[in-house]
């Protein structure tokens, strides 16, 4: 009996342990992220982590491509009806159009698109491959689908994504294939003239500056526009961001003692404690931090009701200032 109930509630976790997992059905880290791409790049429109498991048609996903493309500008206003099934007024017509022209997406036999089936991974990967300029790789290696795919398995396209080419795909497949191809510099570059052209596979920028002009840097901002965090000095141009100035701060709404780096002249700027027993703790911690490495604690309390602070926005040069006199 006691047997029986042992195997019953271990039946039982099991069940309720799967439940909790697929009830949850959240996004991994990296899936996340690439939705989030796509929506501030205005690659993807109305599409969340609530929907983006939604299968994908052939007809949205060349609208998306041309996107990530960056040739929107290219698209005609009066698309002509090379399939069948795409009538010059589908809203998906001028961008297949496009994509046909260049060799990117085809056709079924009879003149047929099936804008509306939904997107196969084969299908999905072979378009990537021929944005970044590998098809003449692909087919060498065996052509459709089984060499495009082992090309963008080693060109990391698929990275993060998983199915045979056969399986349907959606935006959350999509997402992470087009981050992978925006973030790598794996494709090639055709320049001169068709009887005289140099195909360039070195690069130095990522396929989101090739493509669409957008660069990824990480680093601390300290200014953008005509906002400096440093001094009201500084003059940057409009619309511009500085990345990594020789200051490096931390921002937290709480205060932290042992701060990164807080012995490499790192600064932390905090609030919560306001001008009370708990900053004057902080303050004392400061010192002790200081006397201990022998360097000064840069921690500046920037709560609103601080004298220097006077419910007014401050550059550091401002705080730090303020501090030292209030001090």
């Amino acid at each position: 009996m006691k047997k029986w109930i042992s195997i019953c509630i271990f039946t039982l976790c099991l069940i309720f342990s799967v439940n909790c997992v697929w009830a949850e059905g959240s996004l991994s880290e990296k899936q996340s992220e690439a939705i989030s791409l796509m929506n501030d790049l205005k690659i993807y429109t109305d599409i969340t982590e609530e929907n983006a498991s939604n299968a994908i048609t052939r007809a949205e996903f060349a609208k998306i491509i041309v996107r990530v493309m960056g040739v929107e500008s290219s698209l005609t206003n009066a698309p002509r009806r090379i399939f069948s099934d795409v009538l010059p007024d589908n809203d998906a017509a001028a961008s297949i159009e496009l994509l046909y022209e260049r060799g990117i997406m085809m056709g079924y036999g009879q003149a047929e698109f099936k804008p509306d089936a939904v997107l196969t991974l084969g299908e999905a990967v072979k378009v990537m491959i021929s944005i970044t300029g590998y098809s003449e790789w692909a087919e060498q290696q065996g052509g459709y689908p089984s060499g495009y795919y082992a090309t963008a398995v080693s060109n990391d396209i698929l990275k993060g994504v998983s199915g045979a080419v056969n399986e349907e795909v959606n935006y959350t497949d999509a997402a992470v294939m087009i981050q992978n191809v925006l973030e790598g510099k794996k494709y090639r570059v055709i320049t001169g003239y068709e009887n005289n052209s140099v195909v360039s596979s070195d690069n130095n920028e990522e396929y989101m500056g090739y493509a669409l002009n957008i660069y990824r840097y990480t680093g601390i901002v300290g200014a953008y526009g005509n906002t400096s965090l440093y001094s009201t000095d500084d003059e940057y141009e409009e619309n511009n961001v500085k990345i990594d100035n020789e200051i490096s701060v931390v921002l937290c709404h709480y205060p932290m003692p042992c701060f990164k780096n807080h012995y490499y002249d790192w600064i932390h700027l905090y609030g919560h404690v306001h001008n009370s027993f708990e900053e004057n703790m902080i303050q004392h911690f400061r010192y002790e931090m200081g006397a201990l490495y022998d360097k000064p604690c840069h921690m500046y309390n920037v709560g609103a009701m601080m004298k220097y602070m006077d419910y007014t926005p401050r550059t550091l040069e401002e705080i730090r200032t303020g501090w030292i006199l209030e001090s």
